[in-house]
């Protein structure tokens, strides 16, 4: 799907053109039709030989709605550059070009209408004066055409013109997050409210929850039009009507953005890329007020320049402009600046929720050049300086990158090892992406935390698990893909609760091992019966546990592992034969008494070696 836009000077014959192309006059306002004058947008559509119908915005030329004009021409993808024949270039076009360019327009189709007014050595005239024109800006123009609306000379030809234009234009990205930028607002009888806009970066459907972001309000799509027909479905690049619930349209201005809930918000600084036009006189200053023309809305702002004192006309700077109205701004987003009716300039914002800088800051700088000019790689690793692993749909938000090119340039930054993924693409939703640099500082911060609690506790096998996330200060969530990656690359172990380096041994001291051997000793010699009085040092008594050389059954009862072994293997035989056992069995073959023979077999429970039958004892199935 394609938008059309008119643009050039007051009373060149614009809304008469859109007429002879469509049969739709686009002048909607009664004031407009009296005067024969385009005050606000209009809007017709052009049906193409193989049956496509692309949206047409006709925009006012008077230098006094230069505004209404901007709300409409930012999301236009072939411009029709209008010059009247008997008047040639004049302000509004000088102006309209200017906006064109810094909005960086796709293509523009200059077309000299009224050329039956003239002769054609003035005609030859006039197509100078654009030509030279034109090669002052960085436009993609076809060839010059020449029209009348009038005598229906030379339409046709603008038409095959337009459909060729169409077919070197990529089609609009579905990036999977729709915005429509609204223009207007008005009640449809029997319908209620209804917005239309131009819709870009994804798909509105029928019954989709929305949310219109700067007051905040949630609805739901009532129904879609486009071109006055209704449909499911509305396509990015399209411009539509959306009728929307439960909102009086009164509430509902010019310049509000609709979108589904949640991922949007507003800033209020933003970081761009600054061009000035060369067509102005003086240079702009840091510090300035100015207009700031986005989409479909404009607020004032002030311009804080981030390397200069001033930009000169027809140079460039890195800024940050602090809005006095936080708008719904993306990464790429072209806008206009504006001050005393005149287009100072334009440009592209690189950083949405902007911190304030110092100026002349190096590192931001140069961080801002980087995102100007980079590839989908680097700025893809650009969003991932930061110590915090992002989803994929966190990242598209942040880059304004198609899902499809980037989950392409994420599998290409994990083969050069430039990104480290937490998850896998089955589930590629939950799956946790970070740049790998990022991960390297945190890998090595979590390794020698758990190096320092060695060092400290050389006789504990590891850090507990819930401590060493506290002590991080990670959701569960990160820390737990944190440590499987960890575990998977064997740079840690889990043992049980506990978490070590993978190199980790605890070495106790010769007089510690002679303790621990001791302990051992003294709980064999009486082993279906140790005693439970023993003092022992409680690191070197989980460190035995931790080896295997030990079994904790309570907090009060442990065996060694020798006797627990003969124990677990006589209660698995002796139920094998009988098909039971029960406490005082165990405690008759053991000749141990019932506190011991107790504890066991709840042991046993616990570990689903048994389960509990009334007084009695089964084996489990084992799986």
């Amino acid at each position: 799907m394609y938008i059309i836009g008119t643009a050039g000077h007051v009373d060149h014959g614009k809304s008469t053109l859109v007429e002879a192309l469509t049969g739709i006059n686009p002048d909607r306002l009664k004031e407009e039709e009296e005067r024969k004058l385009t005050i606000d947008l209009g809007f017709a559509w052009l049906k193409t030989s193989n049956g496509q119908e692309v949206s047409i915005i006709d925009v006012p030329g008077h230098a006094r709605f230069i505004k209404n004009m901007l709300a409409g021409v930012g999301a236009i993808d072939i411009a029709l550059l209008i010059v009247a024949a008997d008047e040639s270039v004049m302000n509004q076009t000088k102006e309209h070009i200017d906006i064109l360019n810094l909005l960086q327009i796709k293509k523009v189709i200059p077309v000299i209408t009224k050329i039956d007014l003239v002769d054609q050595e003035w005609l030859d005239l006039v197509t100078k004066d654009i030509e030279s024109l034109l090669k002052t800006t960085n436009l993609s123009c076809s060839p010059i055409l020449n029209v009348s609306a009038k005598t229906g000379e030379g339409v046709l030809i603008l038409k095959d013109a337009i459909e060729k234009s169409l077919k070197d234009i990529e089609p609009n990205k579905d990036l999977g997050r729709p915005r429509l930028h609204i223009d207007r607002s008005f009640v449809m009888p029997g319908f209620g409210t209804v917005v239309t806009g131009a819709l870009i970066d994804g798909k509105l459907k029928v019954g989709q929850n929305i949310e219109l972001v700067i007051s905040g309000i949630q609805s739901r799509i009532r129904g879609i039009q486009a071109h006055r027909k209704p449909t499911e479905m509305a396509m990015p690049g399209s411009r539509v009507a959306v009728n929307i619930t439960n909102i009086s349209h009164k509430n509902i201005r010019r310049g509000e953005v609709l979108t589904f809930p949640g991922w949007l918000k507003c800033s209020e600084a933003v970081d761009v890329k600054l061009d000035i036009s060369s067509n102005i006189s003086k240079a702009v200053k840091h510090n300035s007020q100015v207009t700031l023309h986005i989409g479909s809305n404009e607020t004032t702002a002030k311009i804080r320049l981030l390397a200069k004192d001033s930009i000169e006309p027809g140079d460039y700077g890195w800024a940050q402009l602090k809005l006095d109205d936080p708008l719904p701004l993306i990464t790429g987003d072209f806008f206009v600046i504006r001050s005393d009716q005149r287009t100072l300039g334009g440009g592209t914002i690189l950083v949405p929720f902007a911190k304030r800088h110092k100026r002349n800051d190096i590192i931001i700088l140069n961080q801002l050049k980087v995102i100007a000019t980079q590839s989908t790689n680097e700025i893809i690793l650009q969003s991932l300086d930061t110590l915090k692993p992002l989803q994929l749909k966190q990242i598209a938000e942040n880059t304004n990158i198609e899902m499809s090119e980037l989950e392409t340039s994420i599998k290409e930054l994990v083969l050069t090892k430039g990104i480290v993924i937490f998850g896998d693409w089955a589930n590629k939703d939950q799956m946790l992406i970070i740049s790998k640099m990022s991960w390297d500082n945190i890998s090595t911060s979590i390794e020698d935390f758990i190096q320092e609690y060695h060092g400290k506790f050389d006789l504990k096998v590891g850090i507990g698990r819930e401590e060493l996330r506290n002590k991080l200060g990670y959701s569960k969530p990160i820390f737990t893909k944190f440590i499987d990656f960890m575990s998977l690359n064997a740079i840690i172990r889990e043992v049980g609760i506990y978490i070590k380096l993978s190199s980790h041994e605890p070495r106790p001291k010769q007089i510690e091992h002679h303790e621990m051997l001791e302990y051992i000793k003294n709980i064999e010699a009486n082993p279906f019966s140790p005693p439970t009085n023993l003092d022992v040092n409680v690191d070197l008594l989980n460190l035995l546990v931790n080896q295997g050389r030990i079994v904790k059954v309570n907090e009060n009862i442990i065996f060694s592992s020798k006797s627990y072994n003969i124990m677990l293997n006589t209660v698995i035989k002796y139920t094998e034969t009988h098909g039971t056992i029960t406490v005082a069995q165990v405690r008759d073959i053991f000749k141990t008494s019932r506190k011991y023979a107790l504890a066991l077999l709840e042991y046993l429970d616990e570990n689903k070696i048994t389960r509990r039958v009334g007084d009695q004892r089964i084996l489990r199935k084992l799986k």
